[in-house]
């Protein structure tokens, strides 16, 4: 029997990633647990909530508890965001991440947030000391990721990625998809069209009265029909090809890999500013139709700029029975119905805690590896924190 690979997911996100997430954290680490994951890391977007409940059931479990986070960059490095995992490796690296993610916080408005490159270049107005994030892993995603929070009402400059996203299932013409080609609005309009046709034909308007039936059936005075009643007139029916010739065709669903010169272009600036040995390209594979063209192009960046690749899987799920109600955050994140986010949601539940066995079926043996070795440099423990008075 093949040795199934050592494995640690480094890129996971709860349900405390607003409308994003699907499981909860301790149903994360209990998954984790159960595949003996050797550590598992929760990575909520631009927060620290979530790590708390995955700490609490990590210690029951035994499971090595990785405390991170996705931070989402401004659009300067590359001509797109750059999307970013930060991991804290000691309690320095998990304050120094805290800070950063206060100040992009502060920044926006309630539930948003704005992180800059300009604080990891030591930029940031009192904070110089997040220049290079020290104390911190930092993994670089090469794909544009979900669809921000209130893309669907009209997203800023830097989430024109997520909006072509959102709307790929629009017609040729660039209007977004209609509602009534769904399966519910075809019922709903087939409903409607029988209902109009009844109101027509019938007294009453609509399903008649027992007076109306009894006198079309028998006459005013009871003693039968004064005229026979005449058939409704039934609209001729359509045809066939017309029919299939109204139904618009979905275009096929768009690449998410960033383009060879953005993600070099964001590995360089990455360099420049954090140690290289504390930088890696990330490598997510979710049996996507892009999947050949992440991988090449994270490969190519990593033979041009040398830095090492890690597996991550960009979990929003514990298990695949959550892709239903992943797809209705996804439908309320960007507030449309499930029928017309088109190409916004993901066509595959991939997302989710994979067993090792599928995972080595992926993914390269040294990308698993150094999955592995970058979880053996996360030693932070919320269990360093203690309540200190102040001086």
């Amino acid at each position: 029997m093949a040795t199934l690979p050592a494995y640690a997911e480094l890129h996971c996100r709860s349900n405390f990633s607003f409308l994003t997430g699907a499981s909860s954290p301790e149903e994360l680490v209990e998954r984790a647990a159960t595949l003996r994951y050797t550590a598992l890391a929760i990575t909520d977007e631009c927060s620290l909530s979530g790590v708390v409940h995955a700490y609490e059931q990590a210690t029951e479990s035994g499971l090595h508890l990785i405390v991170g986070a996705e931070m989402r960059l401004e659009p300067s490095v590359g001509g797109v965001p750059m999307r970013l995992v930060v991991l804290a490796t000691t309690r320095r690296g998990y304050g120094n991440l805290a800070q950063w993610i206060t100040v992009a916080r502060r920044r926006a408005e309630k539930g948003r947030y704005e992180a800059r490159t300009s604080d990891l270049e030591g930029r940031a107005p009192t904070l110089p000391h997040l220049a290079g994030l020290p104390d911190c892993l930092v993994l670089l995603l090469p794909t544009a990721g979900p669809v921000p929070l209130g893309a669907g009402q009209g997203a800023s400059s830097g989430d024109a990625t997520g909006r072509a996203g959102s709307n790929a299932g629009a017609e040729a013409g660039g209007a977004p998809v209609n509602a009534q080609l769904s399966g519910l609005g075809v019922i709903a309009a087939a409903q409607a069209s029988a209902a109009a046709a009844l109101a027509s034909n019938v007294p009453g308007a609509g399903r008649p009265r027992a007076r109306e039936v009894r006198e079309a059936r028998d006459g005013p005075s009871g003693d039968g029909p004064i005229e026979p009643p005449t058939p409704p007139k039934l609209a001729p029916p359509k045809a066939a090809a017309g029919r299939r010739a109204a139904k618009p065709l979905l275009p096929p669903r768009p690449s998410t890999a960033l383009s060879f010169e953005s993600l070099f272009a964001q590995a360089q600036w990455l360099k420049t500013w954090i140690d290289v040995d504390r930088v890696w390209l990330a490598m997510p594979l979710l049996m996507q139709g892009d999947d050949d063209e992440v991988r090449e192009r994270v490969k190519a960046v990593s033979a041009a700029t040398g830095l090492r690749i890690a597996a991550v899987g960009d979990v929003l799920m514990a298990t695949r029975a959550a892709k239903p109600l992943q797809d209705v955050l996804t439908a309320t994140r960007l507030q449309r119905t499930v029928a017309e986010c088109g190409h916004a949601l993901s066509p595959t539940a991939e997302a989710h805690l994979r067993s090792r066995a599928r995972l080595q079926a992926l993914y390269e043996p040294e990308w698993l590896a150094e999955t592995v070795a970058i979880a053996g440099q996360c030693k932070f423990s919320l269990g360093e924190l203690t309540y200190e008075y102040p001086q």
